[in-house]
């Protein structure tokens, strides 16, 4: 069966394509990606995003892999470098913009500790869900701080396109195959889920019920802050995750252990792994539970969450290395 996708979508051109099926929506957490974002989009205005999609290995080139620390120090004679570039767009106001907004971003992450985190407090890290829209009271709001803060070319029409972009709101259409309304609870919200999802994390990592259950039971009844995320469809869980004090490995003194992370493979690429492992970060922090980790044999995947490789730690049992990841940026 053919896919389905959001009717702006131009099957025609395969970067066009894997943008919607793979990009355009899904929530973005990473600093660097969400200025790559952020720099693109008013070059946008009046013309298209698949203009801007199409030369966006060139801005890349152009603009020193969208380092804000690099593009914040250009001065009259990368400008004018960047205005004899035919790859991208040259519109010298724009470049100006950019660089300007290249400090202004770095103010807010010296203020904030992240970008993403002034980005997502807007919404709470909550996504938005709806479509046929230009702007809304949201980008509104964020157009009007970032105006007060210097930046430039974030007209609220610029600011929804860029929310979109980076899944602080979902606008795939109802008729689109990725139009999802996702509900992310912890198992505290919903303590009625309990033997459901001890069933399903059994049956994604074999780990027995009984042991899912015993540590769902000891968040349920306050026994300790670690808790247990899931991501709802409809009243389908589709991904999830938990918290416990040691994922079966020597190191007793990294603690605590996210564990068990999985998605629906129907569901991936949406970023519900992300917000799942953002969620029980914030959730911990706020409990002055800090840092966190992860065991994995992924050697890339959750770097792109913020997520640091730390050392390689031995198994219970050992049954030999397997890698330690951090996550400490949530200051």
């Amino acid at each position: 069966m053919e896919r389905k996708r959001c009717g702006w979508c131009n099957l025609k051109n395969p970067l066009y394509v894997k943008y919607h099926d793979e990009e355009w929506g899904v929530p973005v957490y990473d600093d660097a990606a969400l200025f790559e974002f952020f720099a693109l989009e008013p070059f946008q205005a009046g013309l298209s995003w698949e203009t801007i999609l199409n030369k966006r290995e060139n801005f890349r080139i152009a603009f020193d892999g969208f380092d804000p620390e690099k593009v914040c120090q250009y001065g009259p004679e990368k400008i004018e470098k960047l205005m004899a570039d035919k790859g991208i767009v040259r519109n010298r106001r724009k470049i100006e913009a950019t660089i300007n907004n290249a400090a202004r971003f770095l103010e807010i992450q010296k203020e904030w500790g992240t970008f993403s985190k002034y980005l997502w407090h807007f919404t709470e890290g909550k996504i938005v869900y709806e479509w046929d829209k230009t702007s809304s009271e949201l980008s509104d709001r964020i157009s009007k701080d970032l105006k007060k803060r210097g930046m430039n070319f974030v007209g609220t029409t610029i600011i929804y396109s860029y929310l979109q972009a980076v899944g602080v709101i979902n606008s795939h259409e109802p008729e689109c195959d990725l139009h999802q309304t996702y509900q992310y609870i912890t198992l505290r919200d919903r303590p009625g889920l309990k033997n459901v999802a001890a069933e399903w994390f059994h049956s994604k990592w074999g780990v027995s019920e009984e042991a899912y259950l015993k540590c769902m039971d000891m968040y349920l009844n306050e026994e300790t802050e670690y808790g247990w995320y899931l991501c709802l469809a409809e009243k389908e869980i589709v991904g999830g995750l938990g918290v416990i004090e040691n994922d079966f490995h020597q190191r007793k003194d990294l603690t605590p252990n996210v564990c068990a992370v999985y998605t629906e493979e129907a569901h991936r690429s949406k970023g519900i792994c992300g917000k799942l492992l953002d969620m029980a970060v914030n959730d911990l922090q706020s409990k002055g539970i800090s840092p966190v980790y992860l065991i994995t044999d992924h050697t890339s995947f959750y770097e792109r969450y913020g997520w640091e490789f730390l050392c390689m730690v031995e198994r219970e049992n050992k049954l030999g290395t397997i890698r330690m990841y951090i996550r400490k940026d949530r200051e």
